[in-house]
C-alpha cells in the first residue's frame, strides 16, 4: 500500500465538491438564504467586530474572517458566499489533514476514512453550503493532532490558540489534548 498517495483525498474533494454544488444550486432553486440563524449573527457581528455584546456563546474568528474578507474583495462578494468559501477551504484543508491522521493511525481506513470526514452529515460538505464554524474549527483541531503527533510545540500553540478562537463546544478537547501531551 502507497502511503504517501494523494490519490486517497482526489475522490472525497470531488465528490464532496459536486455535492455542495448540488446542495447549493438546489438552495438558488429553492430561493433559500443561508444568512439565517448563526451565520446571519455572525454577519451582523462582521460589521461591529469590537461589539460582542448580542453574541455571548459566539467566538470571533468567522466574523473577522469574513469582515476581512468582505475588505479584501471591497464587497463583490456577500458575506453568505465568504462563509461559504472559508467553510470550503477549511474542509479542504480537513480532509488534507485527516488524511495525514490516517496515514499515522489507520492506513487501512485512509480510503473510506477521507470520504467519512468529506461526507459526514454531521460537519461534512454540508456545513460548507450551510456555513457555521464547524468546519472551521474540525480544521484547527485536526491540524492540532498532527502538530502533537510530530511534537511540533510551537505551532500546536499556535494552532489550538487559534482553534479557541473559533468554536467554545472544543475547549474541553482541547483541554484534554494539551493535557495528554504534557503527560506523554
Amino acid at each position: 500500500m502507497k502511503v504517501n498517495s494523494f490519490a486517497d483525498v482526489i475522490g472525497p474533494l470531488v465528490v464532496g465538491t459536486l455535492a455542495l454544488i448540488a446542495i447549493v444550486a438546489g438552495y438558488a432553486y429553492a430561493g433559500f438564504s443561508v444568512a439565517v440563524n448563526d451565520l446571519a449573527a455572525y454577519i451582523s457581528w462582521s460589521y461591529e467586530l469590537p461589539v460582542h455584546a448580542s453574541y455571548e456563546s459566539h467566538m470571533p474568528a468567522l466574523p473577522v474572517l469574513i469582515a476581512f474578507f468582505r475588505t479584501v474583495t471591497g464587497g463583490l462578494i456577500s458575506d453568505a458566499a465568504i462563509a461559504q468559501l472559508v467553510n470550503y477551504v477549511s474542509w479542504v484543508v480537513s480532509i488534507l489533514i485527516a488524511n495525514e491522521l490516517f496515514k499515522i493511525y489507520s492506513p487501512q481506513l485512509r480510503s473510506i476514512g477521507n470520504y467519512a470526514i468529506a461526507l459526514a452529515p454531521l460537519v461534512g460538505v454540508t456545513y460548507v453550503a450551510f456555513p457555521t464554524t464547524e468546519c472551521i474549527a474540525r480544521m484547527f483541531l485536526f491540524a492540532a493532532l498532527l502538530l502533537a503527533n510530530r511534537r511540533q510545540w510551537p505551532q500546536f500553540a499556535a494552532v489550538v490558540a487559534c482553534g479557541l478562537m473559533v468554536h467554545q463546544a472544543y475547549y474541553p478537547i482541547y483541554f484534554l489534548l494539551a493535557l495528554a501531551c504534557v503527560l506523554t
